[in-house]
């Protein structure tokens, strides 16, 4: 009987490996994925630097083209546009610059020149001549708000990006400067 007793304690069973092994394989991927970065604030600092290589990359393409573009942005995101004949074009021929949306829990804030950009342009007001100079077709018109130049500078601008659902601690808003033909992103609040 000692002898079979031996034999029995000479190494684990498979059960007990499997078990070990599950146990090791949660704890590393809840590691992995607390570590990884994939909470609001990576988001965002991925989102912006996305956002200054591809304003780099329009002004590039404006001085390497000789074509004037410009930058749009909504609420869900942002596109680029260029100027054809006598309107403006969404470019939708370049896989950098097609329109792009951002995560649903970031939101976009841009100023020009320190001002805060507003829909409604002072000629679209209601008032005396109201009729009179409207066209016949009801196409939006399309603007951008940022001007980027066949020379490759652009008009100064803000881009804040913030992430929209409140939370116990907020991060950070992070800004992309745009002045005269650089794309920088902004040093955080307590540091400027």
């Amino acid at each position: 009987m000692g002898r079979a007793f031996a034999k029995r304690n000479q190494g684990f069973t498979l059960l007990e490996v499997l078990v070990v092994v599950m146990i090791i394989a949660f704890v590393s991927g809840g590691m992995v994925m607390a570590l990884s970065g994939s909470g609001p604030e990576p988001l965002l600092q991925r989102e912006a630097a996305r956002f200054r290589v591809v304003m780099q990359l329009a002004a590039d393409r404006a001085m390497l083209t000789s074509e004037e573009l410009g930058l749009r942005v909504t609420d869900t995101g942002y596109d680029f546009v260029r100027w054809e004949q006598e309107s403006w074009q969404i470019v939708n021929n370049s896989k950098g610059l097609a329109p792009y949306e951002i995560d649903e829990n970031i939101g976009l804030e841009i100023e020009l020149d320190g001002l805060p950009w507003e829909e409604d342009s002072l000629f679209e007001s209601e008032g005396l001549f109201e009729n009179a100079f409207e066209e016949d077709d009801e196409d939006e018109k399309i603007m951008p708000q940022v001007f980027i130049y066949s020379y490759g500078e652009f008009t100064d601008f803000s881009l804040t990006f913030s992430w929209l659902p409140l939370e116990d601690e907020q991060p950070q808003d992070i800004t992309v400067l745009g002045q005269i033909d650089e794309v920088t992103l902004a040093p955080p609040e307590g540091e400027r």
